[in-house]
């Protein structure tokens, strides 16, 4: 696991969490499988740039913000 892919799980999880989203609402408003936004999450899978835009989009947030504290 790297730095950058756990700053991206956490970042996801702090966003989605802030706005009030639960994960199987984030899966259903990006376009993604439950399972595999809480593998992302919990750092067991690796999102693709066009998955973390599909994330980003869902909350409604630009994709850089995904990478925060990089």
């Amino acid at each position: 696991m790297s730095i950058l892919h756990k700053i991206v799980a956490d970042n996801i999880e702090e966003k989605r969490k802030e706005i009030g989203l639960s994960q199987e609402q984030l899966s259903l408003n990006s376009g993604l499988n439950k399972a595999y936004v809480g593998h992302i999450e919990r750092l067991y899978k690796k999102p693709s740039l066009e998955t973390l835009e599909k994330i980003s989009k869902a909350l409604n947030i630009k994709l850089i913000d995904l990478l925060g504290d990089c």
